[in-house]
């Protein structure tokens, strides 16, 4: 991370939060009065065994879910007291979401997938319609316009939620084991991606993984365990 980055504002900030889910049998703690914070410009990485908290996680930050206690702050402001409406707004327009699964809509073209969630913010116009092809491009998958997911590889069918998940120009991108389908090859070519988006868009990125090599790409990588979250000290940390 530069040091213009360090030295701005966050863009998100998680203060103090708690989330817990009532099961049968009881009560499941996931969040412990948890404090994350996500710079501006960012690409971090978190780690940890399945059920420790990592989606709960994305998905407040991603206004997706709400935490049972504490605050979200997005550029300073909170959130939490905005109305469903403006938080679906922010939402649609700030953030992009890549999970596991493409979630591409099976009657629809690769372009016009795409461009869903322009689509649902009203009319799409010509200028949109170009920088979906050029996302689409980006990704590698101009030759596959009008091609629908089924007549898609895995890893085309994922290169494509991520160009849709860019569509709206976000400020904060999310993923959520996004190679966790992938063959090798095609995880090697999102991770590039991933990379090249960080580098050349300048999208934050926060992304949870099992993928160590994934997670290497970030400029700060987090652990998760029992509802808390403790920052990896990296080799140049320690020589910083």
């Amino acid at each position: 991370m530069n040091k213009e980055t360090m030295k701005s504002p966050p863009l998100v900030s998680l203060l103090k939060v708690d989330k817990c889910f009532t099961e049968v049998g009881g009560r499941v703690d996931v969040l412990k009065c948890l404090d994350f914070k996500v710079a501006e410009g960012a690409f971090l990485a978190i780690r940890g065994a399945s059920g420790v908290g990592k989606s709960t996680l994305l998905h407040i930050l991603g206004l997706l879910d709400t935490p049972t206690k504490g605050k979200i702050l997005l550029n300073g402001e909170e959130i939490t007291r905005f109305s469903d409406r403006k938080i679906s707004h922010i939402r649609n327009r700030d953030i992009g979401f890549v999970f596991q699964f493409h979630h591409l809509l099976p009657d629809f073209t690769a372009l016009e997938n795409v461009l869903m969630p322009a689509r649902i913010s009203g009319a799409v116009s010509s200028r949109e319609k170009a920088y979906c092809k050029e996302l689409i491009a980006l990704v590698g998958m101009d030759h596959r316009l009008e091609h629908l997911p089924s007549e898609l590889s895995g890893g085309e069918r994922q290169r494509l939620a991520l160009a849709r998940a860019l569509i709206r120009k976000p400020k904060l991108l999310l993923a959520d084991e996004p190679s966790g389908n992938l063959d090798e090859e095609n995880t090697k070519k999102l991770h590039q991606l991933l990379k090249d988006v960080h580098e050349n868009l300048g999208v934050t990125i926060v992304l949870a993984t099992h993928d160590i090599s994934l997670s290497a790409l970030a400029d700060e990588r987090f652990v998760m365990h029992d509802g808390t979250i403790t920052q990896e000290i990296t080799e140049e940390q320690t020589h910083g």
